[in-house]
């Protein structure tokens, strides 16, 4: 994929994101809250952009789980309601 993370219609990484949380809301996205408050999509763009292996991010927000694939896919899923928060580090 190209250093932007673009997708075939030319969409960065983080309109994808806003635009797959939307859907999974039932929202248009700019009735969206900022999704700023939750990730810095800005560094996110970057880290993807510029890794060079292959990284798969996960987070929850709200009662969401926001995934990128390797391929730069994003998922967005309900996050079940026992669900347990893991951080590896």
């Amino acid at each position: 994929m190209n250093s932007s993370r673009r997708d075939a219609r030319g969409l960065d990484l983080s309109v994808r994101i806003a635009n797959e949380v939307a859907a999974a809301k039932g929202v248009d996205p700019m009735d969206l809250d900022p999704l700023s408050a939750v990730v810095d999509l800005e560094s996110l763009d970057t880290l993807v952009a510029n890794s060079a292996a292959s990284l798969r991010l996960e987070w929850c927000m709200d009662d969401l789980t926001i995934e990128v694939v390797p391929d730069g896919e994003v998922r967005v899923s309900q996050t079940p309601a026992d669900a347990d928060v893991v951080v590896d580090g």
